[in-house]
């Protein structure tokens, strides 16, 4: 048996700079699977669970902010796209070229050459400090219609997790899980799930 869990965001652990500014109530899902009487191994590492993902998100883009790259993958840990490719995309080129104009002017600083204005920051670049994601920059995100989730980890409750900003999602994840037989289930708390 293989089940999708959705359950509130914890309290513990600081994920957000300031979660009372967003503007949409984020939730969490996991994955359970070879389950024994509500114990079981927690991740998305099934083939069902791979479905699940193309099926709910489609195409998913990971952004790696150490090397400011975008990969095509199912998901990973840290902040995930999916949806608008073309607005990621030009996000991302935006980032690439920021980037670069920042480079140039460290170069330029140097060799004491005169510095060129950067252009404005791109979202992404700034969306979090150290693992806490900025609230204001999910809100001008979606505002933007880029979708996102964020890859997690809450051992030993739940496992991997993603954190889940659309909250129109949840019925097109019931009817995934239930066209593809998976459980769904909706608990209140992260303390309802049985530690693996």
């Amino acid at each position: 048996m293989e089940r999708i869990i959705k359950f509130s965001v914890p309290e513990y652990g600081k994920i957000f700079d300031c979660r009372m500014e967003l503007k949409c109530n984020p939730y969490c899902i996991c994955y359970q699977y070879n389950i024994d009487n509500k114990y079981g191994p927690y991740g998305f590492n099934t083939k069902k669970s791979a479905q699940f993902i193309k099926n709910v998100f489609g195409e998913v883009l990971s952004w790696d902010a150490e090397k400011y790259q975008l990969y095509k993958t199912s998901y990973r840990q840290g902040l995930n796209f999916y949806g608008n490719l073309d607005g990621i995309l030009y996000l991302y080129e935006k980032s690439k070229s920021y980037q670069k104009a920042k480079k140039k002017n460290e170069l330029l600083k140097r060799y004491n050459k005169p510095i060129q204005p950067l252009p404005e920051k791109p979202l992404v670049l700034d969306i979090s400090d150290e693992g806490v994601y900025k609230s204001a920059i999910i809100n001008k995100l979606k505002e933007t219609g880029i979708s996102i989730f964020i890859g997690v980890s809450y051992a030993p409750e739940a496992g991997e997790s993603l954190i889940l900003f659309d909250e129109n999602l949840t019925e097109k994840i019931k009817h995934v899980a239930y066209m593809i037989d998976i459980d769904f289930v909706e608990v209140h708390s992260i303390d309802d799930l049985k530690p693996w």
